[in-house]
């Protein structure tokens, strides 16, 4: 998961997978689960280049 810094602390903005090379440096791991719910439940966006969600088997919009 690629966080990115704001004044606040950082926040996630998009989900990587772990080999992608698009992930900037501030990602951390997460297990599937928490990479489905990051994807549907909170609405962060996929990566256009590695694609997580359709790995995960989650539909785009």
């Amino acid at each position: 998961m690629e966080r990115r810094k704001t004044p606040d602390g950082p926040v996630p903005t998009a989900v990587h997978m772990a080999d992608c090379h698009m992930a900037g440096e501030l990602t951390h791991a997460v297990n599937a689960m928490e990479a489905r719910l990051a994807l549907a439940d909170s609405g962060l966006p996929a990566c256009s280049f590695c694609r997580p969600d359709l790995e995960q088997g989650i539909e785009p919009d």
